[in-house]
């Protein structure tokens, strides 16, 4: 088996995808016909 070749990421490259799938997550939450105060709670 191959050894894994590491990984390495910045802070900024870590917040990147992170913040996305959260925006992604309201906008799914939001077509589902939650208000902005339940998103918020979630």
């Amino acid at each position: 088996m191959a050894k894994r070749a590491d990984l390495s990421l910045t802070d900024v490259e870590r917040a990147e995808p992170r913040a996305l799938a959260d925006r992604c997550r309201v906008v799914l939450l939001d077509e589902q016909g939650l208000t902005c105060a339940a998103i918020g709670a979630k």
